[in-house]
């Protein structure tokens, strides 16, 4: 009988799979990306309302920004939706901000111990404009 006890853990095949999964989209959306020529890029960021460097910025940014700024918004009671009715500018330019974030990681850190930390303001771009609408 073997006594695996002493084995070191190795992350699940799902854990790897998903991170293979998330990584492959990635390497295939900059892949695409640098097959456009910087018109093409310009275009495509004026339809969505950034600039061609903020929209490759956040092209090649890890996904999850959206789920960090419904994050926020729900652990501060605010309903996207109602956002969005009173000003879908207003919705856009937060995700705009959330999106070119460089804080990314604390903001995710943060929230998964509490939805709204002591301190988010410190850093967050949206800090003002969500705590206006609180």
């Amino acid at each position: 009988m073997r006594d695996d006890s002493h084995t070191p853990s190795t992350p699940s095949f799902g854990i790897v799979l998903d991170w293979w999964q998330r990584a492959r989209a990635r390497w295939l959306r900059l892949h695409e990306l640098d097959r456009l020529s910087s018109s093409e890029i310009d275009r495509m960021a004026q339809e969505v309302g950034l600039s061609g460097i903020e929209f490759l910025r956040v092209a090649i940014a890890p996904d999850g920004t959206a789920a960090l700024l419904a994050r926020r918004l729900a652990g501060l009671h605010l309903d996207p939706e109602a956002i969005r009715l009173i000003s879908p500018l207003l919705l856009r330019d937060l995700q705009r901000a959330c999106a070119l974030c460089s804080e990314k990681q604390r903001c995710a850190d943060d929230m998964a111990e509490d939805p709204n930390p002591v301190g988010w303001d410190s850093y967050c771009n949206n800090a003002g404009t969500l705590k206006t609408l609180t």
